[in-house]
């Protein structure tokens, strides 16, 4: 298979986004609900989503606060979450905040032990690579199928709408946007094919392909340069109906993340 490589460019210091990463994990008092779209009404059992999409339960909003506090590093690996803390800083029952845990354990976010509770659940060098593999197999034969059915207009121009986020925080070095963004990119085929089920996986799979990508831009080596030729190269390889480059960018870029990842400090 042959190499893929990108050609250099000027951005953002690289050393801004890890400036990023390292203050996020250190301020503790940083609301993560800005990085999913907002807060929640006290007490709404479900809430509209962003741009129209259906309305999120309360379990899964409080899911995704702590998603996002274990991705920015907020809770520290092998940390106790403490559901009365989060029930009185989300002003929701405790009852709702167990339930989100149970869907965090889902996702290997957290592990629920006996007469321990919840911990958040560290990220090691095998799970990284089983990570990044799954979702590079995903992710690909999504974009696969995508290209398979020769898009053009609409949902073509969504893929490029979802792409210049990309290239926006990039040259913004704001890395919880270039997060954020990356994540619409690689979801936003399943939605112009109506594909639910890989789709529903892409999404369950969201908080270890963040969590993984802000790993690695603790690297010093981490470039966000990167991950805007990567997504480039995957809108372009699309646009052509080039299935087997779809997939090589694809392993590529979840390569990159997997290698900076498990050698961060």
């Amino acid at each position: 298979m042959a190499q893929i490589e990108f050609a250099s460019e000027s951005v953002q210091p690289a050393s801004s986004i890890r400036a990023q990463s390292d203050a996020l994990s250190s301020n503790h008092t940083i609301n993560p609900d800005r990085l999913t779209g907002g807060s929640q009404p006290a007490g709404a059992s479900q809430v509209a989503g962003a741009d129209g999409e259906q309305p999120i339960s309360t379990v899964e909003r409080i899911a995704r606060n702590l998603a996002d506090r274990i991705i920015f590093g907020q809770l520290k690996p092998s940390e106790r979450i403490q559901e009365l803390k989060i029930a009185g800083e989300l002003k929701v029952s405790r009852g709702s905040v167990r339930e989100a845990l149970l869907v965090l354990e889902g996702r290997h976010m957290v592990s629920i032990l006996p007469r321990r509770g919840a911990l958040v659940r560290p990220l090691n060098n095998n799970e990284i690579a089983s990570i990044s593999q799954v979702i590079a197999q995903v992710t690909g034969t999504l974009f696969a199928e995508f290209s398979a059915r020769r898009p053009t207009g609409n949902s073509l121009a969504a893929l490029g709408h979802a792409l210049t986020l990309i290239n926006e925080a990039v040259e913004a070095g704001d890395l919880p946007a270039l997060v954020q963004a990356r994540q619409a990119f690689f979801e936003q085929p399943a939605e112009s094919i109506d594909n639910d089920f890989t789709g529903n996986l892409l999404r369950g799979l969201s908080g270890s392909a963040r969590r993984l990508m802000v790993q690695a831009s603790r690297n010093p080596d981490f470039d966000a340069a990167d991950t805007k030729r990567c997504a480039q190269a995957l809108y372009d390889a699309t646009a052509d109906h080039d299935g087997e480059r779809v997939r090589q960018v694809m392993s590529a870029m979840l390569r990159r993340d997997a290698t900076l990842a498990s050698t961060a400090s």
